[in-house]
């Protein structure tokens, strides 16, 4: 249920997924697009909370942010 919580794990999951995974000769680089959803406030099921998180995903990925919590503005990681 803590947003502050969730948004600094977000973070270092970000920056774990982001470094370069270099094989021989290629470099993969990859980023990341999430969305949050806090139990209780944002829903008392696996469920909903899932179906939030989804929708905070996607308002993230159509606003060309790197996160967003359901129900609030998405945000860059560089803002935290």
């Amino acid at each position: 249920g803590d947003e502050g919580r969730a948004l600094i794990t977000a973070k270092h999951i970000a920056k774990a997924i982001a470094e370069p995974l270099v094989r021989e000769t290629r470099t993969l680089q990859v980023s990341s697009c999430m969305g949050v959803a806090c139990y209780p406030a944002d829903g008392d099921s696996v469920a909903i909370l899932c179906q939030r998180a989804d929708q905070a995903m996607y308002a993230a990925k159509r606003s060309g942010m790197d996160l967003c919590l359901f129900d609030k503005p998405p945000v860059n990681f560089s803002s935290l």
